[in-house]
Protein backbone atom coordinates (compact mmCIF):
# COMPACT_ATOMS: atom_id res chain seq x y z
CA UNK A 1 0.00 0.00 0.00
CA UNK A 2 1.23 3.50 -0.77
CA UNK A 3 1.60 6.33 1.73
CA UNK A 4 -0.91 8.45 -0.19
CA UNK A 5 -3.61 5.79 0.15
CA UNK A 6 -3.74 6.38 3.92
CA UNK A 7 -6.22 8.79 5.43
CA UNK A 8 -5.10 11.35 8.02
CA UNK A 9 -7.92 12.69 10.18
CA UNK A 10 -8.99 13.59 13.72
CA UNK A 11 -9.91 10.85 16.20
CA UNK A 12 -13.31 9.22 15.83
CA UNK A 13 -15.08 7.12 18.49
CA UNK A 14 -13.95 3.53 18.09
CA UNK A 15 -10.41 4.46 17.02
CA UNK A 16 -9.23 3.76 20.56
CA UNK A 17 -9.03 0.01 19.87
CA UNK A 18 -6.63 0.57 17.00
CA UNK A 19 -4.70 3.23 18.92
CA UNK A 20 -4.11 0.90 21.88
CA UNK A 21 -3.02 -1.90 19.52
CA UNK A 22 -0.60 0.49 17.78
CA UNK A 23 0.78 1.72 21.11
CA UNK A 24 1.50 -1.83 22.23
CA UNK A 25 3.28 -2.67 18.96
CA UNK A 26 5.41 0.48 18.95
CA UNK A 27 6.35 0.77 22.61
CA UNK A 28 6.61 -2.97 23.23
CA UNK A 29 9.12 -3.49 20.46
CA UNK A 30 12.32 -5.01 21.84
CA UNK A 31 11.29 -4.61 25.49
CA UNK A 32 11.00 -7.97 27.32
CA UNK A 33 9.59 -6.26 30.44
CA UNK A 34 6.92 -4.37 28.48
CA UNK A 35 3.48 -4.09 30.08
CA UNK A 36 0.77 -3.61 27.44
CA UNK A 37 -1.48 -0.60 27.71
CA UNK A 38 -5.12 -1.46 28.33
CA UNK A 39 -8.29 0.13 27.06
CA UNK A 40 -9.09 1.25 30.62
CA UNK A 41 -5.79 3.12 30.78
CA UNK A 42 -6.46 4.75 27.42
CA UNK A 43 -9.90 5.86 28.59
CA UNK A 44 -8.48 7.41 31.73
CA UNK A 45 -5.97 9.39 29.67
CA UNK A 46 -8.16 10.43 26.77
CA UNK A 47 -11.83 10.15 27.79
CA UNK A 48 -11.94 11.01 31.50
CA UNK A 49 -9.69 14.07 31.15
CA UNK A 50 -12.09 16.95 31.90
CA UNK A 51 -10.50 18.97 29.08
CA UNK A 52 -11.06 16.30 26.44
CA UNK A 53 -8.46 15.25 23.88
CA UNK A 54 -6.39 16.36 20.90
CA UNK A 55 -5.72 13.38 18.60
CA UNK A 56 -4.84 13.02 14.93
CA UNK A 57 -4.47 9.54 13.39
CA UNK A 58 -3.32 7.98 10.15
CA UNK A 59 -5.51 5.12 8.95
CA UNK A 60 -4.63 2.54 6.29
CA UNK A 61 -7.23 1.55 3.65
CA UNK A 62 -8.07 -1.59 5.66
CA UNK A 63 -8.99 0.55 8.69
CA UNK A 64 -5.84 -0.14 10.74
CA UNK A 65 -4.58 2.83 12.78
CA UNK A 66 -0.95 3.15 11.71
CA UNK A 67 0.08 6.58 13.06
CA UNK A 68 -0.90 8.78 15.96
CA UNK A 69 -0.10 12.28 17.15
CA UNK A 70 -1.84 13.29 20.34
CA UNK A 71 -1.83 15.80 23.15
CA UNK A 72 -3.44 15.99 26.56
CA UNK A 73 -5.13 19.37 27.04
CA UNK A 74 -5.26 21.11 30.40
CA UNK A 75 -6.18 24.54 31.69
CA UNK A 76 -3.16 26.75 32.18
CA UNK A 77 -2.91 30.08 33.97
CA UNK A 78 -1.07 32.60 31.78
CA UNK A 79 -0.84 35.93 33.52
CA UNK A 80 -4.34 36.86 34.60
CA UNK A 81 -6.07 34.64 32.03
CA UNK A 82 -6.76 30.92 31.76
CA UNK A 83 -5.96 29.28 28.43
CA UNK A 84 -5.49 25.71 27.18
CA UNK A 85 -2.17 23.87 27.04
CA UNK A 86 -1.49 20.65 25.16
CA UNK A 87 1.11 18.13 26.29
CA UNK A 88 2.45 16.11 23.36
CA UNK A 89 2.43 12.39 24.13
CA UNK A 90 2.23 9.05 22.30
CA UNK A 91 3.68 10.21 18.97
CA UNK A 92 4.04 6.97 17.03
CA UNK A 93 3.94 5.17 13.71
CA UNK A 94 3.65 1.45 12.97
CA UNK A 95 7.05 -0.18 12.25
CA UNK A 96 5.86 -1.21 8.77
CA UNK A 97 5.35 2.45 7.87
CA UNK A 98 8.50 3.99 9.34
CA UNK A 99 9.99 4.88 5.99
CA UNK A 100 7.80 7.95 6.36
CA UNK A 101 10.30 9.32 8.88
CA UNK A 102 12.66 10.05 6.00
CA UNK A 103 10.12 11.95 3.87
CA UNK A 104 6.59 13.31 4.12
CA UNK A 105 5.04 9.94 4.85
CA UNK A 106 2.01 9.11 6.92
CA UNK A 107 3.62 9.98 10.27
CA UNK A 108 4.78 13.45 9.24
CA UNK A 109 1.44 14.05 7.53
CA UNK A 110 -0.27 13.13 10.80
CA UNK A 111 1.96 15.48 12.79
CA UNK A 112 1.47 18.30 10.28
CA UNK A 113 -2.31 17.91 10.41
CA UNK A 114 -2.15 18.00 14.20
CA UNK A 115 -0.16 21.24 14.26
CA UNK A 116 -2.40 22.85 11.65
CA UNK A 117 -5.46 22.06 13.74
CA UNK A 118 -4.21 22.74 17.25
CA UNK A 119 -1.46 25.38 17.13
CA UNK A 120 -3.28 28.64 17.59
CA UNK A 121 -5.60 30.53 19.90
CA UNK A 122 -8.23 29.94 21.14
CA UNK A 123 -7.70 26.21 20.54
CA UNK A 124 -4.37 26.21 22.35
CA UNK A 125 -1.94 28.68 23.93
CA UNK A 126 0.94 26.32 24.76
CA UNK A 127 2.35 23.13 23.30
CA UNK A 128 4.85 21.29 25.48
CA UNK A 129 6.41 17.94 26.22
CA UNK A 130 9.24 16.18 28.04
CA UNK A 131 11.09 14.01 25.50
CA UNK A 132 14.03 12.02 26.80
CA UNK A 133 17.52 12.50 25.41
CA UNK A 134 17.07 9.63 22.94
CA UNK A 135 13.84 10.95 21.40
CA UNK A 136 14.65 14.66 21.60
CA UNK A 137 17.09 14.85 18.61
CA UNK A 138 14.52 13.18 16.35
CA UNK A 139 11.81 15.58 17.45
CA UNK A 140 14.14 18.55 17.06
CA UNK A 141 15.00 17.52 13.50
CA UNK A 142 11.60 16.43 12.24
CA UNK A 143 8.96 18.07 14.41
CA UNK A 144 10.49 21.42 15.38
CA UNK A 145 10.76 20.65 19.09
CA UNK A 146 11.70 23.92 20.77
CA UNK A 147 13.97 23.39 23.81
CA UNK A 148 12.87 25.42 26.82
CA UNK A 149 14.84 23.79 29.64
CA UNK A 150 17.57 21.38 28.56
CA UNK A 151 18.00 19.24 30.49
CA UNK A 152 15.36 19.32 33.22
CA UNK A 153 17.17 19.50 36.59
CA UNK A 154 16.42 16.77 39.12
CA UNK A 155 16.20 17.36 42.85
CA UNK A 156 17.16 14.12 44.60
CA UNK A 157 18.34 12.29 47.70
CA UNK A 158 20.19 8.97 47.65
CA UNK A 159 20.08 6.80 50.75
CA UNK A 160 23.58 5.47 50.07
CA UNK A 161 24.90 9.05 50.22
CA UNK A 162 22.80 10.42 53.07
CA UNK A 163 22.05 8.11 55.93
CA UNK A 164 20.53 10.56 58.42
CA UNK A 165 16.87 10.62 57.37
CA UNK A 166 15.93 12.86 60.27
CA UNK A 167 18.15 15.59 58.84
CA UNK A 168 15.65 16.22 56.04
CA UNK A 169 13.63 19.28 57.01
CA UNK A 170 14.54 18.85 60.66
CA UNK A 171 14.11 22.58 61.41
CA UNK A 172 10.49 22.43 60.22
CA UNK A 173 9.48 19.03 61.58
CA UNK A 174 6.73 20.49 63.79
CA UNK A 175 5.62 23.33 61.54
CA UNK A 176 2.31 21.76 60.48
CA UNK A 177 0.38 18.50 60.33
CA UNK A 178 0.80 16.10 57.39
CA UNK A 179 -2.24 13.91 56.68
CA UNK A 180 -2.52 11.19 54.05
CA UNK A 181 -5.88 11.02 52.23
CA UNK A 182 -7.52 8.68 49.74
CA UNK A 183 -8.94 11.50 47.62
CA UNK A 184 -8.36 15.21 47.31
CA UNK A 185 -10.97 17.31 49.14
CA UNK A 186 -12.91 20.06 47.38
CA UNK A 187 -11.13 22.66 49.53
CA UNK A 188 -8.13 22.43 47.20
CA UNK A 189 -10.09 24.88 45.02
CA UNK A 190 -9.82 27.57 47.70
CA UNK A 191 -6.08 26.97 48.00
CA UNK A 192 -5.63 27.34 44.24
CA UNK A 193 -7.73 30.51 44.19
CA UNK A 194 -5.71 32.02 47.03
CA UNK A 195 -2.31 31.16 45.54
CA UNK A 196 -3.02 31.53 41.80
CA UNK A 197 -1.58 35.07 41.66
CA UNK A 198 1.75 33.60 42.84
CA UNK A 199 1.67 31.08 39.95
CA UNK A 200 1.37 33.24 36.81
CA UNK A 201 2.41 30.44 34.43
CA UNK A 202 1.19 27.07 35.72
CA UNK A 203 -1.47 24.46 35.16
CA UNK A 204 -4.64 25.07 37.13
CA UNK A 205 -4.42 22.69 40.06
CA UNK A 206 -8.02 22.64 41.16
CA UNK A 207 -10.28 19.83 42.31
CA UNK A 208 -11.44 18.86 38.80
CA UNK A 209 -7.85 18.43 37.64
CA UNK A 210 -6.63 16.59 40.75
CA UNK A 211 -9.65 14.29 40.76
CA UNK A 212 -8.79 13.18 37.22
CA UNK A 213 -4.99 13.26 37.37
CA UNK A 214 -4.52 11.41 40.69
CA UNK A 215 -7.79 10.22 42.22
CA UNK A 216 -9.23 8.39 39.20
CA UNK A 217 -6.00 6.99 37.77
CA UNK A 218 -6.58 3.22 37.54
CA UNK A 219 -3.06 1.85 37.60
CA UNK A 220 -0.50 4.18 39.15
CA UNK A 221 0.18 3.93 42.91
CA UNK A 222 -0.20 7.56 43.91
CA UNK A 223 -0.29 8.62 47.54
CA UNK A 224 -1.83 11.99 48.41
CA UNK A 225 -0.95 14.16 51.39
CA UNK A 226 -2.34 17.37 52.83
CA UNK A 227 -0.40 19.83 54.96
CA UNK A 228 -2.67 21.55 57.47
CA UNK A 229 -2.14 24.31 60.02
CA UNK A 230 -1.84 22.82 63.50
CA UNK A 231 -4.15 25.28 65.22
CA UNK A 232 -6.93 25.77 62.68
CA UNK A 233 -6.63 22.74 60.40
CA UNK A 234 -6.63 25.08 57.39
CA UNK A 235 -5.20 23.57 54.21
CA UNK A 236 -1.73 25.01 53.65
CA UNK A 237 -0.25 22.81 50.89
CA UNK A 238 -0.53 19.36 49.35
CA UNK A 239 1.76 16.89 47.63
CA UNK A 240 1.69 13.56 45.79
CA UNK A 241 4.14 10.65 45.99
CA UNK A 242 4.62 7.85 43.47
CA UNK A 243 6.35 4.58 44.40
CA UNK A 244 8.56 2.54 42.04
CA UNK A 245 8.74 5.40 39.57
CA UNK A 246 9.77 4.23 36.08
CA UNK A 247 9.87 0.68 37.48
CA UNK A 248 12.92 1.58 39.55
CA UNK A 249 13.47 1.84 43.32
CA UNK A 250 12.80 5.58 43.07
CA UNK A 251 10.13 7.41 45.01
CA UNK A 252 8.91 10.38 42.97
CA UNK A 253 7.60 13.54 44.56
CA UNK A 254 5.17 13.75 41.68
CA UNK A 255 3.51 17.04 42.61
CA UNK A 256 3.60 19.77 45.24
CA UNK A 257 1.53 22.90 45.63
CA UNK A 258 1.78 25.59 48.27
CA UNK A 259 2.85 29.18 48.70
CA UNK A 260 6.17 29.75 46.90
CA UNK A 261 7.75 31.18 50.07
CA UNK A 262 6.50 28.32 52.28
CA UNK A 263 9.83 26.63 52.97
CA UNK A 264 8.36 24.60 55.89
CA UNK A 265 5.69 23.07 53.62
CA UNK A 266 8.30 21.93 51.09
CA UNK A 267 10.50 20.62 53.90
CA UNK A 268 7.59 18.64 55.37
CA UNK A 269 6.78 17.14 51.97
CA UNK A 270 10.38 15.99 51.49
CA UNK A 271 10.63 14.80 55.07
CA UNK A 272 7.50 12.69 54.56
CA UNK A 273 8.82 11.41 51.22
CA UNK A 274 12.05 10.35 52.91
CA UNK A 275 10.17 8.37 55.56
CA UNK A 276 7.91 6.72 52.98
CA UNK A 277 10.83 5.87 50.69
CA UNK A 278 12.80 4.31 53.53
CA UNK A 279 9.81 2.30 54.77
CA UNK A 280 8.99 0.96 51.29
CA UNK A 281 12.51 -0.08 50.30
CA UNK A 282 13.36 2.65 47.82
CA UNK A 283 16.95 3.71 47.18
CA UNK A 284 16.35 7.23 45.91
CA UNK A 285 13.88 10.12 45.89
CA UNK A 286 13.42 12.45 42.92
CA UNK A 287 11.45 15.60 42.16
CA UNK A 288 11.28 18.08 39.31
CA UNK A 289 11.22 21.71 40.40
CA UNK A 290 12.04 24.80 38.29
CA UNK A 291 15.41 26.22 39.28
CA UNK A 292 14.10 29.79 39.40
CA UNK A 293 11.16 28.93 41.66
CA UNK A 294 11.70 29.40 45.42
CA UNK A 295 10.67 25.77 46.02
CA UNK A 296 13.89 24.63 44.34
CA UNK A 297 16.03 26.46 46.91
CA UNK A 298 13.74 25.27 49.72
CA UNK A 299 14.33 21.65 48.64
CA UNK A 300 18.10 22.07 48.67
CA UNK A 301 17.93 23.76 52.07
CA UNK A 302 15.90 20.80 53.36
CA UNK A 303 18.72 18.37 52.55
CA UNK A 304 18.33 17.41 48.88
CA UNK A 305 20.82 17.73 46.01
CA UNK A 306 20.46 18.54 42.32
CA UNK A 307 21.83 17.16 39.05
CA UNK A 308 20.98 17.29 35.32
CA UNK A 309 18.19 14.91 34.41
CA UNK A 310 17.42 12.72 31.40
CA UNK A 311 14.56 14.79 29.97
CA UNK A 312 14.25 17.99 27.99
CA UNK A 313 11.38 20.43 28.53
CA UNK A 314 10.22 21.59 25.09
CA UNK A 315 7.62 24.30 24.63
CA UNK A 316 6.00 26.46 21.95
CA UNK A 317 3.99 29.53 22.93
CA UNK A 318 1.12 30.87 20.84
CA UNK A 319 0.54 33.96 22.97
CA UNK A 320 2.46 37.25 22.90
CA UNK A 321 3.16 37.15 26.62
CA UNK A 322 4.93 35.75 28.47
CA UNK A 323 8.13 36.09 26.50
CA UNK A 324 10.57 33.20 26.73
CA UNK A 325 12.54 34.93 29.49
CA UNK A 326 9.36 35.76 31.41
CA UNK A 327 8.20 32.16 31.06
CA UNK A 328 11.50 30.88 32.44
CA UNK A 329 11.10 33.14 35.45
CA UNK A 330 7.42 32.36 36.04
CA UNK A 331 6.85 28.74 35.07
CA UNK A 332 5.88 26.05 37.54
CA UNK A 333 6.10 22.38 36.60
CA UNK A 334 6.53 19.05 38.36
CA UNK A 335 6.73 15.40 37.32
CA UNK A 336 2.93 15.42 37.42
CA UNK A 337 2.86 17.77 34.43
CA UNK A 338 4.63 15.12 32.33
CA UNK A 339 3.76 11.72 30.90
CA UNK A 340 6.72 10.08 32.66
CA UNK A 341 4.36 7.86 34.60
Amino acid sequence: MSETSCEVRPYRPGDEHGIVALWNVVFGEGDPSFEPRTLAQWRWLWELNPMGRRIMVGVAPDGQVISHYGALPARIAVGGAVHVSAQMIDSMVHPDWRKGLQKEGVFLRTAKAFFEGYSQLPECAVHYGFPNRRVYPIGRRLLKYNPFIAPVPVVFRNFFQDGDDDAVGRDHASAADVVEVERFPAEVDALWAALAPSYPFAHVRDHAYLRWRYDSCPWLPYRRFLIREKSSGKLRAWFVLRTQWQKLPILAVTDWFGAPDDAPAMALALRTATAVARATGHARIEAWLPERHPAFAHALAAGFRTEPGLYVFCMNLFVERPTREEALAQCWYTIGDSDVW
